[in-house]
């Protein structure tokens, strides 16, 4: 098979009268930051499996944080009481103690990349608001170029490495009067508590990437189907619970993790195959969801050309055509589709739809043509 069946910059060309052409749609922006967020994605899940340095103790909060949240803020004390413990940075904006001490460790800069954990809460409530435990992964942050509360920063580069800490913000130094809303109410102090796993200057941590791309061609291809699998359920969730673009973010950086590996792998794997083929008719969903039918086309092609009897592919393909208006091509698409399974009643219903819309749409023009004719004495 021709490795363009597994990227995502290869077309699909129909052979048999369905898309003789390929499409040379170009994708809008924002789909451009949701391939930027799932290359983002994709390296963050690499990182956190083959970075080898970062030992099993240094890459996650203490075991029982994940079910004892308390034991950092109870919800007990009111935030004012917390702040009297606390030393105060930034005229009294953040107040900062710190409970675990490296003296001797590396210091922060500005320049920094950091790997840290974070936990937040809101005043007398012990359930945190977000933490990194949730997302099930520590957080890799370059401190000049990611977004990140200004308090928050100012906090982290009081620290070194190995360092915990807690962190009390004022809503100036964090989500200001306005709040972020649903999640930040407006006027929000929050209260952070932080672990330092680890510190990379600038070079180092560019270095480490480069050491995780030269890895990539030893991960054996189990282990990168497994991960993948991974955002691909993450995804399949997200799209259940109406996120589409949460579950396309996950699609694509799934489809990243099989596009890096060797055509010969993914030639002698069926079950690579199989994940990709129902990757990209996925993809092609989500994307008709968000609305982006062009590229969706592109995305269903991508499942066609490793499957040729994806039904499922072809649907979400005719659909994407109705949407550009295309329906004497989206004809031709389920056409072929009820070939390969005269029994869908989807498909069957999908087509009834199309003729109910030519005809009126040919009523229409007669009745247009009635009128211009009557207008020129005809």
């Amino acid at each position: 098979m021709d490795s363009s069946a597994f990227s995502p910059e290869g077309q699909f060309f129909e052979t048999q009268g369905i898309d003789e052409v390929a499409d040379h749609d170009d994708i809008d922006y924002e789909e451009q930051n949701l391939e930027d967020e799932a290359q983002k994605m994709m390296r963050s899940w690499d990182r956190n499996n083959i970075m080898k340095e970062v030992d099993d103790g240094k890459v996650k909060f203490d075991e029982e944080a994940n079910s004892d949240f308390t034991r950092y803020y109870d919800g007990a004390k009111s935030f004012d009481e917390l702040k009297e413990e606390m030393e105060a940075l930034s005229g009294g904006m953040v107040h900062i103690k710190v409970t675990e001490s490296q003296p001797n460790a590396k210091e922060i800069f500005a320049s920094h990349t950091i790997l840290f954990d974070r936990i937040g809460f809101f005043e007398y409530d012990p359930v945190p608001w977000e933490s990194s435990i949730y997302d099930g992964k520590p957080t890799v942050l370059n401190l000049a170029n990611d977004s990140i509360i200004p308090g928050l920063l100012q906090a982290i580069l009081t620290l070194r490495q190995g360092d915990r800490a807690n962190v009390l913000l004022h809503p100036n130094m964090a989500y200001g009067p306005r709040g972020c809303p649903p999640s930040i109410p407006k006027n929000a102090y929050i209260y952070y508590n932080i672990k330092i796993h680890k510190v990379w200057d600038e070079g180092d941590f560019d270095g480490m990437l480069q050491y995780e791309r030269s890895l990539n061609v030893i991960v054996p291809l189990e282990d990168k189907i497994e991960l993948a699998r991974e955002h691909k359920d993450a995804a399949n969730q997200y799209l259940q619970d109406d996120q589409p673009r949460e579950a396309l973010v996950r699609y694509k950086a799934a489809i990243k993790w099989l596009t890096e590996t060797s055509d010969e792998d993914r030639e002698r794997s069926a079950e690579c195959k199989q994940l990709m083929n129902v990757l990209w008719q996925n993809t092609a969903i989500t994307l008709n969801k968000l609305g982006m039918h062009k590229s969706a086309t592109k995305a269903a092609k991508q499942a066609l050309c490793i499957d040729p009897r994806n039904v499922k592919a072809y649907y979400q393909l005719a659909k994407a055509r109705i949407a550009l208006g295309d329906h004497a091509r989206a004809l031709l698409i389920l056409d072929k589709a009820i070939h390969l399974n005269s029994n869908s009643l989807s498909l069957k219903h999908l087509r009834a739809q199309i003729d109910v819309q030519l005809s009126d749409e040919k009523k229409k023009r007669d009745e247009i043509f009635v009128k211009m004719s009557k207008a020129c004495g005809v």
